[in-house]
C-alpha cells in the first residue's frame, strides 16, 4: 500500500515525507486556500479562523440614565476603544473515504469581550467528533458521536460567514455545544436531524436535608428540519451573506430544543424549551435572513423550602439583509438588521441595562453594517454600528465594532 503523504497548497500538490513541513507552509500560505495531508485512505484538512475586533465609542446608560460601561457590564464609562480577540480557532477536518468523518478544533478568545482585561489566553477543546455516513436510497444518513453543536439554525450556518461582526440574538438563544449523539438525513432539497446530548448542568448540586436524593440531571434534546421549495433552490452551503455571488436559493427551516431537568442550586430543576422558524434567501447580490425564537423556561421546586414554581416565556425575532456590490474581484456590502428582544413577555416594561454581550437585553436593537470582502469570507473587514434601547427606562447603548477576519 502506498503510504506517501501529499501536501496540497495553493492548489498544487507536492509529495513530502516530512509532516513538520506542513506547519511552515501553512503559516506562509494565503488564507484563501486550505492545506491538507492525504494518503491512500485518509485526508486531513487544516482549518483556521481568526477574528480581531475593536469596540469603539462604547457609549451607554443604565436604567436610571447614569453612565454605563457595556464592555464590563458595570457603572462608569468605558474607554473609547476596546480591543479583543473575538475568535481564534484552529482545527483538523478528517475524512476516510466517503464513509468516515471527524473533526478536532481548539478555540480561544471567544469570551474575551466579557472579561475585564480582554485577555484571551485560555485554550479549550471546541469540537471533537467522529461520524459514519451511509448512502441509502439516494440519501446521505449520518450518525455522529462526540463533542459538537446541537443541530439547529445556529450551527447550520458557519460563524465565519456572518453578515455582522456580532451573532444574531436569535442564534445565541439556542446555541449549545455538548457531548452526545446525532443523526441526520440529507436529500437533494432537504435536511432532517436530531441530537441527544448531556444537558447544561455541569455539576450536580448538593442535596438539601429535605431534598430528594434521587434527583438526576436530564438531557439536551434538539431537532431541526429544513427544505427548499425546489431542488434548484437548495443551498448546499448556507451563509448569512453570499457576498455578491451569482445564484438564487431559498431555505426554510424550523428547529426545536429542550434542556431537560437542569439542576441548579439546592432547590430548582429547570426545563427550557426553545423553538422557532427561519428563512434564508439568496438572490444574486441580495442576502436575506429572518428568524424568530420562542423560549419557555419552567423552574420546579425540589424541596418544601423552595420558592414556588416559575415560568418565564420569551420571544426574540430578527430580520437582516445585505446587498453586495461587486467591484472587480472584491465586493462591498451595506447591511441592515433589526432585532426585537423580549426575555420575559409577562413583563411589558423590563427596565434593564445593555449587559456586555453581543446584543442587549430586552428592548429594540438596530445594526447598520458595511462589509468589505477582499477574498470572500476568507478575508473580510466588517464595520457595524449598534444602537440598543431598553424596553423601559433609560437604558441604551451605542457601539461601533470594527472586525478583521482571516479564514481558511
Amino acid at each position: 500500500m502506498n503510504r506517501s503523504l501529499s501536501l496540497t497548497l495553493h492548489r498544487l500538490a507536492a509529495a513530502t515525507p516530512v509532516l513538520g513541513t506542513l506547519a511552515l507552509l501553512v503559516a506562509a500560505a494565503p488564507f484563501s486556500y486550505a492545506a491538507s495531508i492525504k494518503d491512500d485512505n485518509v485526508s486531513v484538512g487544516v482549518k483556521a479562523n481568526l477574528q480581531m475586533r475593536a469596540n469603539l465609542i462604547n457609549s451607554a446608560n443604565d436604567a436610571n440614565g447614569n453612565t454605563y460601561d457595556p464592555n464590563r457590564a458595570t457603572s462608569g464609562q468605558s474607554e473609547f476603544a476596546r480591543f479583543m480577540v473575538r475568535r481564534a480557532r484552529f482545527g483538523l477536518a478528517i475524512k476516510s473515504g466517503d464513509e468516515w468523518r471527524g473533526a478536532i478544533t481548539l478555540r480561544a478568545g471567544e469570551n474575551a469581550a466579557r472579561t475585564t482585561t480582554g485577555a484571551a489566553e485560555n485554550v479549550t477543546l471546541y469540537y471533537a467528533w467522529v461520524s459514519r455516513v451511509f448512502k441509502i436510497g439516494g440519501l446521505d444518513t449520518e450518525l455522529k458521536l462526540g463533542l459538537d453543536k446541537v443541530y439547529n439554525g445556529e450551527s447550520s450556518i458557519s460563524s465565519s460567514t456572518y453578515m455582522f461582526p456580532t451573532d444574531r440574538q436569535t442564534a445565541i438563544i439556542n446555541e449549545f455545544r455538548g457531548i452526545g449523539a446525532a443523526y441526520k438525513v440529507t436529500g437533494s432539497f432537504f435536511n432532517v436531524g436530531a441530537d441527544i446530548q448531556n444537558n447544561s448542568t455541569a455539576t450536580k448540586p448538593v442535596e438539601a436535608s429535605n431534598g430528594r436524593p434521587d434527583d438526576q440531571n436530564g438531557y439536551r434534546y434538539s431537532a431541526r428540519a429544513e427544505f427548499s421549495p425546489g431542488k434548484d433552490l437548495w443551498i448546499a452551503k448556507k451563509q448569512e451573506s453570499f457576498w455578491g455571488k451569482e445564484g438564487t436559493g431559498v431555505i426554510l427551516g424550523c428547529d426545536w430544543s429542550r434542556d431537560d431537568s437542569a439542576l441548579s442550586g439546592t432547590y430548582a430543576a429547570t426545563n427550557t424549551t426553545t423553538w422557532g422558524p427561519d428563512a434564508l434567501i439568496h438572490w444574486n447580490y441580495l442576502s436575506l435572513l429572518a428568524d424568530v425564537k420562542w423560549v419557555n423556561a419552567v423552574a420546579t421546586s425540589r424541596t418544601s423550602a423552595a420558592a414556588p414554581n416559575s415560568v418565564t416565556r420569551g420571544r426574540t425575532w430578527n430580520i437582516q439583509a445585505g446587498w453586495a456590490i461587486p467591484v472587480n474581484t472584491y465586493a462591498i456590502e451595506p447591511a441592515l438588521r433589526y432585532t426585537k428582544i423580549d426575555n420575559n413577555r409577562a413583563n411589558t416594561s423590563e427596565n434593564t441595562v445593555y449587559g456586555n454581550g453581543e446584543n442587549g437585553n430586552s428592548g429594540k436593537q438596530y445594526d447598520i453594517g458595511l462589509n468589505f470582502y477582499w477574498r470572500g469570507h476568507d478575508v473580510k473587514t466588517q464595520v457595524a454600528f449598534t444602537s440598543w434601547k431598553a424596553e423601559a427606562g433609560q437604558g441604551d447603548a451605542k457601539i461601533v465594532r470594527v472586525q478583521q477576519q482571516l479564514n481558511f
